[in-house]
């Protein structure tokens, strides 16, 4: 409870496989769950908040940093109007 995760779920009415889309089916469908893609958490009373997307969380390091979180605190400077926070490779840390 409480810990970013990737949002996962299943059920009988969850389809098993994209069709003649093998690549995004190994990536999306595993062991009958469905990886939405999104991240999350669960709070005490059982709601999910979806807080990020998974492809736009940078890993540095052993940290997962959310792109969100960095482009909130970004927007607190009076001088910012708009900003996006990308992940960029790093060929030494990699």
């Amino acid at each position: 409870m409480g810990t970013m995760g990737e949002i996962c779920f299943g059920s009988r009415g969850v389809v098993e496989r994209y069709w003649n889309k093998p690549e995004e089916t190994a990536g999306t469908f595993k062991a009958g769950w469905f990886h939405t893609g999104d991240m999350g958490r669960m709070d005490e009373e059982g709601y999910v908040y979806i807080l990020d997307r998974k492809k736009d969380i940078i890993v540095s390091g052993a940290e997962n940093i959310s792109a969100r979180d960095v482009e909130n605190v970004i927007y607190t400077h009076p001088a910012v109007q708009e900003c996006a926070v990308i992940g960029v490779i790093n060929h030494i840390l990699r």
